[in-house]
């Protein structure tokens, strides 16, 4: 079955913070041809051969699943040198569409998507050949703004040693699951769909790559709150602070249950407490060593309490950030879910790649969707998606060097 991904995409213009930017730098693949060295002549003939994507765009009813006629859905087409709507077709009463297409150049990548109630939702990165079945199908769901509940599957934070000034940085990873059959979106009067309690006197903070975008996060009254719509299923959102050397020993707040809890400390002396956490193994990343904690089915209200240890040399803020937001970005490969739409929930082990080219072109797909539907766009929403579009184009060509991408 192929994931679901539904978010609302902001067109104001606001800083990103590209927190796993310098992993994927320095990420080689030995051996291999990459796709941006690749040229059109060196594939196969039959890999730009015309092809077709066939499917149905459904949605949850309370017996099964609903198709959904006179659904708009459109092809797109996301490569490093250009990128748009390739077609759109709407389906029939009975929710199918089909799609002929040839494809052009030879890293690109497609997706079918399909807009219900204001969500844009996609079909996974669609293969090398005539994509059917499964391969096109699109899930839209309902949306409310009645409060969900968002569960939290894991929680992943980092501490690091001392900087320079004495501050620590904490980067924090949160997986979480909307188990329900409809899309949460924000509520009237600022109603977020998603918050969570941090440490009161947290600044410096930095929203990271993940599944919800800058733009839908605010850092407010001591919490991380979230704007961004929820679709059913798993969504990541990571995020860094730092905090003052005398707030240590520090209080974690819990608020909400926590399927997997797992700390990083950099300090050699540093210790996690409370919520039934326990030491594991240490792990070692570019160099540097971290001692590990973890806990499971940590209770909403626990006390976990952060201990640092006598403090290290400081060490220059941008080089440490690199170290610290790689951890947490290995961290969270390490637990994944998903969720079926015809049965019930199950959890799947998986390791995706952190900023891979098909999460960055459904980036770009998500942010053209929007940008059409803006009936009058002014001058201020039209320069910031392009500047938007341009640093997503930057980072799908970097993407594209490092890794081979079907097409």
């Amino acid at each position: 079955m192929s994931p679901v991904w539904g978010s609302a995409v902001s067109l104001r213009a606001s800083r990103t913070v590209l927190l796993v930017t310098s992993l994927l730098a320095a990420r080689t693949v030995a051996g291999q041809d990459t796709a941006a060295t690749r040229t059109t002549r060196d594939l196969a003939p039959q890999s730009l051969a015309p092809r077709t994507v066939s499917g149905r765009v459904v949605r949850p009813g309370r017996s099964g699943m609903l198709t959904l006629g006179q659904a708009w859905v459109t092809l797109h087409r996301v490569a490093a040198d250009s990128s748009g709507p390739v077609d759109s077709v709407r389906t029939d009463a009975n929710g199918r569409y089909s799609i002929r297409y040839k494809p052009v150049g030879g890293d690109a990548v497609y997706f079918a998507s399909s807009t219900y109630s204001g969500v844009a939702y996609f079909t996974a990165p669609l293969p090398p050949r005539d994509a059917t079945g499964d391969d096109g199908e699109i899930t839209v769901f309902d949306t409310t703004s009645a409060p969900v509940h968002i569960e939290t599957r894991g929680r992943h934070l980092v501490v690091s040693a001392s900087s320079v000034d004495g501050r620590r940085t904490l980067v924090e990873v949160f997986e979480l699951s909307n188990d329900s059959t409809v899309t949460a979106v924000a509520g009237a009067r600022g109603r977020a769909t998603w918050s969570a309690p941090l440490s009161p006197n947290g600044r410096d903070f930095q929203v990271g790559q993940s599944d919800i975008g800058a733009n839908a996060v605010q850092f407010r009254d001591g919490r991380v709150l979230v704007y961004a719509s929820i679709s059913p299923g798993i969504r990541q959102i990571a995020f860094s602070y730092s905090v003052p050397a005398s707030d240590f020993p520090l209080e974690i707040p819990v608020a909400d249950p926590v399927s997997v809890f797992e700390v990083l400390m950099e300090d050699p002396g540093g210790t996690a407490s409370g919520g039934g956490l326990a030491e594991q193994q240490p792990v070692s990343l570019e160099g540097r060593s971290f001692r590990r904690f973890l806990g499971q089915n940590v209770r909403s209200g626990a006390k976990l309490v952060i201990n640092v240890g006598a403090p290290t040399a400081p060490r220059g803020n941008r080089m440490l950030y690199v170290t610290v937001v790689s951890a947490a970005a290995i961290m969270v490969l390490a637990l994944g879910f998903a969720l079926t739409r015809r049965r019930s929930m199950r959890v799947v082990v998986h390791a995706p790649p952190v900023d891979d080219a098909a999460h960055i072109a459904r980036e770009v797909a998500e942010l053209d969707d929007a940008f059409e539907r803006v009936a009058s766009p002014s001058d201020a929403e039209r320069d910031a998606y392009r500047q938007r579009r341009d640093e997503l184009k930057r980072r799908l060509a970097a993407a594209l060097a490092k890794e081979e991408v079907p097409v």
